[in-house]
Order: C-alpha cells, then structure tokens, then sequence
C-alpha cells in the first residue's frame, strides 16, 4: 500500500492519512469489550503488517500508537515526528451505545454516539483540548515550511475532527452540531491508509483568517 499523489510543481501538500489496518474483530474475544479497551487507549494493537504504507513525503506528522508508528515506512531522508496530540480521541464505547445497539447496527451507532457526545462535551477528552490539539497539529504543518509535501498519519475521529475543522473554516469550535456534516452514521470515516488532502496555502490562510499564530 502506498500514500503518494504528486501535485503539479509548486503545488505543496498536506496529506492527511488514516493508519494502516490493524485487527479490529480478535477471534476468541468479546469484540464489544476489546473495541472498548481500543477506545480508552488501555490497548494499543499492532499493525496487521509492519511497514505496510508506504508515505512519499518529506515530512511526517504522526500518532505514536503501534498501528501507526509500526505501520508505515518513508524514504531515508523523510523527517518523522511522533506527535502525542495525535493519537485517536479518547472514548468510552460503553457510554456511547448499548451493547445490543450495537450488536445490531455496529459502526454506524459507534458513530452516531461518538457525534452526540462530541456535540454535548461528554467524550473523555473535552473539546477545549482537542481544539487545541487540533491548533497545535495544523500550526506545525505550517512550521515545517510552505516548500516541503507533508503527511499526517492518524486515527478516524481525530481525523474527522481535523477535517471539519477545516472545511468549516474553524465553525466548528463555535458550532460543534456541523460535526453531523463530515461524519455520516451510514458512512465509513475513511478506507485504512486513505483520508484527505489540503495546499499548504490554503491551510495557511485559515489559520491567518481565525488569528492564529503560528
């Protein structure tokens, strides 16, 4: 699996990009229980295959969980940084659906409760420290330069987060129920090693936009 799209010349990127695919459904364990732990941080399971994306960057931001950090590989010369402001947002499964919910419907009520929570401040991180997780991700970007391609490597919900920050021109801080446009109940996050992309430039007119320093 490889994570490279070459933009014309001139034109640098930000990549941002789901982690490798790690297990999700262990065999001879209650699934509810172990994606519980997952969503706590109190488990942190391997890739399904070590070095398996590959990233064509010259710099990589990414989250220090094994899945991730054991994941990908770059070129020699790519600069990576472990950044703890990306690692999945916290939750507690159990407080987000019913057992037999989500037996039923499984993701999708994962992520119609993750939305409810996020929206009502209830996760176990609060959304005055993800936003700030989020400024502080986006402000490196630009730090690491407008002339270098960039990757991102994080989680689903964090991602989403960043992503609707983004494309909301920061409402999203002051109007957490557009959340409900960038994450679908029916809709897959994104496809492991997949997610989306933003030019620098553009990134550095929204932080100038909203007043941030960077």
């Amino acid at each position: 699996m490889q994570f490279s799209s070459r933009p014309p010349p001139n034109i640098f990127m930000i990549y941002f990009i789901k982690t490798p695919a790690y297990e999700t459904k262990p065999k001879n364990q209650d699934v509810f229980e172990y994606l519980t732990k997952l969503g706590k941080g109190l488990i942190d399971p391997p890739p399904l295959k070590p070095r398996q994306l590959k990233i064509a960057a010259e710099i990589v931001l990414y989250s220090p969980a094994k899945r991730v950090r054991d994941g990908f590989f770059t070129e020699q010369d790519t600069e990576s940084v472990e950044l703890s402001s990306l690692q999945e947002i916290p939750f507690d499964l159990k407080k987000l659906v019913q057992k037999q919910n989500w037996i039923k419907t499984q993701s999708p009520a994962v992520r119609q409760g993750f939305k409810k929570a996020f929206i009502e401040n209830h996760l176990l991180k609060s959304r005055e420290k993800i936003f700030e997780e989020i400024v502080d991700v986006l402000k490196l970007c630009l730090k690491a330069g407008p002339d270098k391609q960039i990757a991102v490597i994080s989680h689903s919900f964090r991602l989403k987060l960043i992503e609707a920050f983004i494309k909301s021109n920061g409402q999203l801080q002051k109007h957490p129920k557009i959340i409900h446009n960038y994450i679908k109940d029916a809709e897959k996050t994104y496809k492991f090693g997949e997610g989306f992309s933003i030019p620098y430039k553009n990134l550095f007119g929204l932080l100038k936009n909203l007043d941030i320093e960077f």
